[in-house]
């Protein structure tokens, strides 16, 4: 995933630590844009869940992407965490799926 060394220049991976590819504004273009990005050096990205209703979506696009995610309630949505729990005992609330890997792995 990164780019190869050049004589004289350090290699650098960047992070995107905050990135919502599950937005419906990306649609169908979530790959597409992510990508792009990694073309342009961003070796990882996290996509955190806004929601719990897109908390399965989130970790789709992490496993196809090879990519980390974290499952929470966004602090602009107050209504949407008193109206149902964070996340079930048995979901992990984050994780980095590998896309070298050929299982997935989970932190959690």
């Amino acid at each position: 995933m990164r780019r190869p060394a050049r004589a004289g220049i350090i290699n650098l991976m960047w992070i995107d630590t905050h990135c919502h590819l599950d937005a419906a504004e990306f649609g169908a273009d979530d790959l597409v844009e992510r990508e792009r990005a990694r073309a342009l050096g961003v070796g990882l990205c996290v996509y955190p869940a806004v929601e719990r209703a897109n908390f399965a979506a989130v970790r789709e696009l992490a496993h196809r992407t090879g990519d980390a995610y974290a499952l929470g309630i966004q602090a602009l949505r107050p209504a949407a965490a008193r109206a149902v729990a964070l996340a079930p005992a048995d979901q992990p609330a984050a994780g980095w799926c590998p896309s070298s890997a050929a299982s997935n792995t989970e932190a959690s």
